[in-house]
C-alpha cells in the first residue's frame, strides 16, 4: 500500500489484545478484488503494542496506537480521521471477508447513494459448544431471512423496525457520511444499532442480498462479554429510538420476544 495511492474503500480495525485473529482479518482485507483497499488498525493501548507482535509485516504501518483503551467507538472514531477512501467499513478483529465484499458493496452504493448492508455466513471456534453454535446459527438465518425478505418487498431498503438487523462489519458507509454521524462513544452496549438508526433516519441504509462476510463466534466474543456485563436492558432502550408509533410493528414485537428467550439462554448457557 503506497502512501501516494488512491484508495477506494478504507477499513477501520480497532483491536485491544486481539492479535489472535487479526492477521486472518487483515488479509482478507488486503485480498480485495478489483478494488484499493486503505487498511487503518486503532490498537486500544494493547499489551504487548500490536505493532511489536507484527513487525515482521508490512502492514504494521498501518498500526495506529491509543494513549489508553475507551473503547471500540472512540477507536473506530479516531479511525475516521485518518481515512483516505470514499467509503469506510468499520469490521472487528475476528471478521472474514469475501474477495468481492468491497467491490460489490461500493458498486451498491454508487446506484444507490446510502450506506449499504450485507448479509453474512457464521463461522464458529473450536472452543464453541454446540448449544452455542445451534442458537448463534439460527440467529444468522434468521436475520438474513428478514433481509433478503426485505429486499424483495420494501424496495431493497433496511425500514426503522429492522434497526435489529444492523451489524457494524456488515455496513459501508459514504465517508462523509459516517464522518457526520460518527459512533456515540457514550454507548457500552448496541452502539452499531444506535448508529443503524441514525443512518436510516438520515440518508437509509440499502440491503445487498450476498453473504459477503464471515462474522466469527467465539466463547470470548466481545458480544458475549458485553451481554454478560451489561444484560440486555439496553435492547429496550434502543427500541424507544425508532418512535412510539413503531413499538407495536410485528417485527419489534418479534425482536422484543427474541431478546427475553436470549436473555434466559444466557442464564442458563453464561
Amino acid at each position: 500500500m503506497k502512501s501516494n495511492q488512491t484508495y477506494d474503500i478504507s477499513f477501520i480495525i480497532p483491536a485491544h489484545n486481539e492479535a489472535a485473529k487479526l492477521e486472518t482479518t487483515v488479509n482478507s482485507v488486503l485480498a480485495q478484488r478489483n478494488i484499493h483497499p486503505q487498511l487503518i488498525i486503532i490498537d486500544g493501548s494493547s499489551q504487548p503494542p500490536l505493532k511489536d507482535l507484527f513487525t515482521h509485516k508490512s502492514w504494521n504501518k498501518q498500526i495506529f496506537r491509543l494513549k489508553t483503551d475507551r473503547g471500540a467507538s472512540f477507536a473506530r472514531n479516531q479511525g475516521l480521521l485518518k481515512v483516505k477512501a470514499p467509503f469506510v467499513c468499520f469490521l472487528d478483529a475476528d471478521d472474514i471477508l469475501e474477495p468481492s465484499f468491497g467491490e460489490q458493496m461500493i458498486a451498491f452504493i454508487k446506484k444507490s447513494n446510502s450506506a449499504a448492508l450485507c448479509l453474512s455466513k457464521t463461522l464458529f471456534d473450536d472452543d464453541l459448544q454446540f448449544i452455542n453454535k445451534f442458537v448463534f446459527s439460527l440467529i444468522n438465518y434468521s436475520r438474513n431471512l428478514i433481509l433478503r425478505t426485505l429486499f424483495l418487498i420494501n424496495k431493497q431498503k433496511l425500514p426503522l423496525s429492522a434497526f435489529f438487523a444492523v451489524s457494524t462489519s456488515r455496513l459501508v458507509f459514504p465517508t462523509k457520511l459516517a464522518q457526520e454521524l460518527k459512533f456515540n462513544e457514550s454507548a457500552n452496549q448496541c452502539e452499531d444499532w444506535e448508529l443503524g438508526i441514525r443512518t436510516i433516519k438520515k440518508a437509509g441504509i440499502k440491503i445487498v442480498p450476498e453473504k459477503l462476510l464471515l462474522f466469527r463466534f467465539s466463547s470470548s466474543s466481545q458480544t458475549r462479554k458485553t451481554r454478560k456485563k451489561y444484560g440486555l436492558k439496553k435492547y429496550y432502550q434502543i427500541c424507544k429510538l425508532i418512535g412510539k408509533e413503531k413499538q407495536n410493528h410485528p417485527l419489534i414485537i418479534g425482536f422484543k420476544l427474541y431478546t427475553k428467550v436470549l436473555e434466559k439462554y444466557y442464564e442458563i448457557h453464561p
